[in-house]
């Protein structure tokens, strides 16, 4: 009798020990692992206690005080007057303008405090290159210092674009300023879907500056009003409700032409 009672507390206890062996090996390890959501919750170190400090092997992440910090730029407050978008062009490191080569006829960069763009496209000598400014806005106006050599003197130019489509995928679009010095000439167009090119505005005037001189041109789309200010002269505007809303960019026109340009200021309208 006594035998049998061995036998019987030795077959019990195997039948517990069995069943909990099998359950713990069947669990997925990575089933609500504290080493697993401790990583992945690093980047949010808001929902880690502060008087704990997150360890993830040998490789440990600083504490999220320790880590540099990159400083957003303010946004701006909305409204007419609302700088959008200033550069000074003096500082490459912090450069808001793509900087390198664009294509084969394109090449940018930060020079000497100016934003330069070489127009190398040898196709023609009207052809224009141009280079986009990371806003887009319905209404605001783009000032920028340019001045223009080289190339071609009758299509020399220098220019600044507005409502431009805000993907790549769209065909290029928008309402242009170009700025000719020796000819103290300028133009707004509206560049059509299509690709072609009217002209809603062409004359001559004296503020233009010739040669090589600097240049503050200033391109306004308001509403359905494009409008033209050039070294602090209102030189023309004309009427298009066509486009509300894009992109800006800087533009020189010439084959063989460089635009090098200066204290760009985007300004929401």
């Amino acid at each position: 009798m006594h035998v049998s009672n061995s036998l019987v507390a030795a077959i019990l206890c195997c039948a517990l020990f069995v069943p909990a062996f099998a359950q713990e090996d069947i669990i997925p390890p990575s089933d609500g692992s504290p080493v697993e959501s401790e990583t992945e919750s690093l980047p949010a170190p808001a929902d880690t206690p502060q008087d704990v400090q997150p360890t993830v092997g040998p490789t440990a992440l600083p504490p999220a005080t320790a880590a540099p910090a990159v400083t957003p730029t303010p946004a701006a407050p909305a409204g007419p007057g609302a700088v959008l978008l200033s550069d000074s062009f003096d500082d490459a490191a912090q450069a808001r303008l793509p900087v390198g080569l664009g294509s084969f006829n394109r090449s940018t960069g930060y020079i000497n405090g100016e934003y330069e763009i070489i127009n190398g496209n040898p196709e023609r000598g009207d052809v224009v290159v141009s280079v986009p400014v990371p806003v887009t806005v319905a209404d605001a106006s783009l000032a920028v210092d340019v001045r223009v050599y080289g190339g071609p003197s009758n299509a020399r130019s220098g220019g600044v674009v507005c409502r431009l489509p805000t993907t790549a995928a769209d065909t290029n679009y928008g309402y242009r300023l170009r700025v000719y010095p020796d000819g103290q000439m300028f133009r707004i167009v509206r560049i059509e879907r299509g690709g072609g090119v009217f002209r809603m505005l062409e004359q001559s005037s004296s503020a233009i500056r010739t040669g090589d001189a600097v240049n503050r041109i200033e391109l306004h789309c308001v509403g359905s009003t494009i409008s033209a200010v050039i070294n602090g002269t209102q030189v023309g505007s004309a009427q298009d409700p066509t486009y509300t809303r894009g992109r800006m960019a800087l533009e020189v026109g010439g084959s063989g032409t460089t635009g090098r340009f200066d204290n760009l200021v985007v300004t929401q309208r």
